[in-house]
């Protein structure tokens, strides 16, 4: 373990003097801070979830009274108009009645002031709107913890895949300085006739082989560096080192999908609202009783306001027949309703497999994990021994060759085989994950 973490440090050293000036530490715990702080998907949960509120705001007017004032000025010679304006004012006389006045009058002004107000009483279908409205909001709260929840998980395994990443040019740059190491001892004997040129250039060729596995390990560490800046929605994109390394997560499994999950709540909270809208839609056929009063002012001066009147009413509607859209929506709402729950049940179906599925890899694994390090122990004993039958002129140098490149890929599948378990555990955590 003391050797890992030299090589890790090594790595790192490696990787800053070829790298830029710009390359960055940073632990998980400040990129699943950053993610969750900028990333754009969750901004955008925001902003759904102040459409949604918007929405519920808007169904306070069937409590709240609904109020307007119209100023109006006309000048008219309407002979029905004109009567009526005067009749407004107040200022009506018995000349009026005039016959010739009254089919041919005067034109004349009239300035109008008039405030209205509408106040619901009772409207059954607007109160299961304005539930639906809530629910609304509700589900996309728990929309937003789910999505934090996946962002954490795509943050972590990244960086676990990173710190994969170091830890096998770690394992790459020890291989190549074993190949490095058996070249000069197989210069020197092929200087002094011991060794032909086609097991040196046998040496070189893997050296070769090593450092192209070397470039590839580091541009697959830039490329994961560059996903985990997308979703910081950092436009910088320095190469971000791992201030840990890789190391096998010790954590109990769990054991089901908990029925708590937010984005089974969301689920569930769509469908009450959906249920809250089906009921809004049945109880529409019902009458409605609302109020209603004018307050008016008529004047031929625009700036005074002498005669007044007043209007006072209550009114019930039925809207007792729409050419079946009635009937049309009730069922559009239940069959929304019926896929909504549908939906539900498949997507647990879903995940319970995907559980199941994580727990049996994750045991593979495990099992698989420790076949690899007697392999591990064993590649590595063989290679101390040929490297020194080696340097003595008692091995081959295909052999060398062949047992360094087996401790390099058995050292790999190790590492491979630490990530797989600690992503299934991690994937497990996320599938399961309790409120």
């Amino acid at each position: 373990m003391h050797a890992k973490k030299i090589y890790f440090i090594l790595s790192l050293l490696y990787v800053s003097v070829v790298g830029t000036s710009q390359d960055v530490e940073m632990s998980l715990a400040q990129i699943q801070e950053n993610v969750l702080q900028r990333n754009l998907d969750l901004k955008i949960l925001d902003a759904d979830y102040s459409l949604r509120e918007s929405d519920y705001l808007q169904s306070r007017a069937m409590y709240y009274p609904n109020v307007s004032l119209d100023y109006t000025g006309i000048t008219t010679s309407s002979p029905l108009m004109a009567f009526g304006s005067k009749l407004n004012q107040s200022i009506v006389t018995q000349n009026d009645f005039n016959p010739v006045l009254l089919n041919d009058p005067d034109a004349i002004e009239n300035f109008s002031l008039q405030l209205k107000i509408q106040q619901p009483i009772i409207n059954f279908d607007k109160k299961h709107e304005r539930n639906a409205a809530k629910l609304g909001m509700e589900a996309t709260t728990y929309q937003k913890e789910r999505a934090k929840e996946h962002l954490t998980f795509a943050a972590t395994q990244l960086y676990m895949q990173l710190q994969f990443s170091y830890e096998a040019i770690s394992v790459l740059q020890e291989a190549l300085s074993t190949a490095e190491i058996n070249q000069q001892h197989a210069q020197n004997s092929f200087d002094v006739g011991y060794l032909q040129k086609a097991d040196l250039l046998e040496i070189n060729v893997r050296i070769n082989e090593l450092k192209n596995k070397i470039l590839g390990a580091e541009n697959q560490a830039k490329n994961i560096s560059d996903q985990l800046h997308t979703l910081m929605q950092d436009s910088t994109y320095p190469l971000i080192m791992p201030t840990e390394s890789l190391e096998l997560t010790q954590s109990l499994m769990p054991v089901s999908v908990s029925d708590t999950r937010s984005d089974f709540l969301a689920m569930d909270k769509a469908n009450m609202a959906y249920t809250e809208m089906l009921e809004s839609q049945k109880k529409s056929i019902l009458p409605r009783l609302n109020a209603f009063a004018t307050f008016e002012t008529n004047d031929n001066n625009p700036v005074t306001f002498n005669a007044t009147n007043y209007l006072v009413g209550a009114q019930i509607s039925w809207n007792v027949f729409d050419g079946m859209q009635r009937s049309a929506k009730i069922q559009r709402a239940e069959a929304q309703l019926n896929k909504g729950q549908l939906e539900k049940q498949k997507y647990i179906a879903n995940n319970q497999a995907e559980f199941q599925k994580t727990v049996r890899m994750q045991e593979q694994a495990l099992i698989k994990l420790n076949t690899i390090k007697l392999a591990v122990e064993q590649a590595e004993e063989s290679l101390r021994i040929r490297s020194n039958r080696f340097k003595q002129g008692m091995e081959k140098s295909s052999d060398v060759l062949m047992a360094e490149a087996t401790y390099s890929e058995k050292k790999l599948q190790e590492l491979q085989t630490i990530l797989e378990i600690n992503i299934s555990n991690l994937y497990a955590q996320f599938l399961s994950s309790e409120r």
